[in-house]
């Protein structure tokens, strides 16, 4: 073993003041490779980020974040990480975390309740560290909005929504984690290890990462599939019995990760097929079902 990806071992060696002794290749990522590390002292997840792949202000600010968020008290959930670079690469050091990403359906509603604690401590750390991270602006609904809205074939995804609501309440956003779903979630058991992959952290709403942990399977689409959404719809019940956000506040989530999900397809798709389609009617019908149980459950709030 000389190198990886094209990187020689002794560099790596060299940043981590350790032996590598084995590596394995892992699933490859978006705009990463990635591996796992055996070396004297233990293990490390290491990410190779293609530097042509991500624009330089966001890798300015994703490093910036990642080397704050080392000091920071974020409790036993972050794998402490480190940095550098090597000719093409972005290099994300991580210790390696034991455990497995799992379903959220896979949880019992005590260790749901920790994940749900884990998150608002994470997000009220983020908030009190605020003025020394480079965060990402909030993304501009309204414009998203009025993109979306030029394609009648989007319509079925924006028909419920008022455009008043997706101008950002300030007194309600919080920095985020913004990309909070199974994958970036390790477990041992039922007990969470670790919260991965920070990088996306924004200005945005607490409520838009909740929807997404319960809205997003592995394959990145919506539970509304017989049988998911009965299901993803009492995981949101729990959500909403177990935070103090608002009516307001869980459908300005809603409308947030549902008009991510249709830009990236209106961005990503040079044809609209039959598959894409059927994408978009799937993710109205769970919006609509997701809008109408939070005005259920939230009545009295």
């Amino acid at each position: 073993m000389k190198d990886l990806s094209g990187v020689p071992v002794s560099v790596l060696e060299k940043h981590l003041n350790d032996k590598i002794t084995a590596a394995v290749r892992m699933a490859t990522g978006s705009c990463s490779v990635n591996y796992r590390l055996q070396t004297k002292r233990g293990f490390y997840l290491i990410k190779f980020i293609a530097q042509a792949r991500v624009p330089r202000d966001r890798r300015e600010r994703v490093w910036h974040n990642i080397r704050a968020l080392s000091d920071f008290d974020l409790g036993p959930h972050l794998a402490l990480q480190t940095t550098f670079t090597h000719g093409p690469w972005d290099i994300l050091v991580l210790k390696w975390v034991n455990g497995q990403s799992v379903f959220i359906n896979q949880l019992d509603n005590q260790h749901l309740d920790d994940l749900i604690a884990a998150y608002l401590d994470m997000t009220d750390t983020f908030q009190e560290h605020k003025s020394e991270m480079h965060v990402a602006p909030g993304d501009d609904w309204l414009h998203i909005y009025n993109t979306l809205h030029t394609d009648k074939r989007y319509h079925p995804i924006l028909q419920d929504m008022d455009a008043k609501d997706l101008i950002y309440r300030d007194h309600l956003t919080s920095v985020i984690h913004g990309d909070f779903h199974y994958k970036n979630l390790i477990f041992q058991g039922q007990d969470l290890s670790g919260i991965l992959d920070f990088e996306e952290l924004k200005i945005g709403y607490p409520t838009e990462d909740l929807i997404r942990l319960i809205l997003t399977n592995k394959e990145h689409h919506c539970f509304i599939y017989p049988g998911k959404l009965r299901f993803t719809l009492r995981l949101l019940k729990h959500l909403i019995e177990k935070t103090s956000y608002t009516r307001h506040q869980w459908m300005l989530g809603l409308n947030a990760f549902i008009l991510t999900k249709g830009y990236k397809k209106f961005r990503s798709s040079k044809h609209f097929s039959f598959r894409h389609m059927l994408s978009l009617r799937l993710d109205a019908h769970t919006y609509r079902c997701c809008r109408k149980y939070i005005i259920k459950c939230t009545q009295a709030i």
